[in-house]
């Protein structure tokens, strides 16, 4: 599935985030992120919604589980 424009930016403000999801719980770490991110783009493109929004929430949806 294509990639938008945004991806690469995103990628690179959560990569901190990421990375330390890796240390820890693996079944909320970088891959979950992105099988989540492949889910929920494909979902949208079900559904018509816009791509480019759905892929930024959901490569950003979980960052905040690190302050819980």
């Amino acid at each position: 599935m294509d990639n938008s424009k945004y991806r690469n930016q995103i990628l690179k403000l959560v990569k901190p985030y990421y990375d330390e999801a890796d240390k820890g719980d693996f079944s909320h770490n970088s891959d979950h992120f992105f099988r989540v991110e492949a889910l929920a783009k494909r979902m949208a493109k079900e559904e018509n919604a816009d791509i480019e929004v759905v892929e930024a929430a959901s490569l950003i949806f979980d960052v905040a589980r690190l302050l819980e």
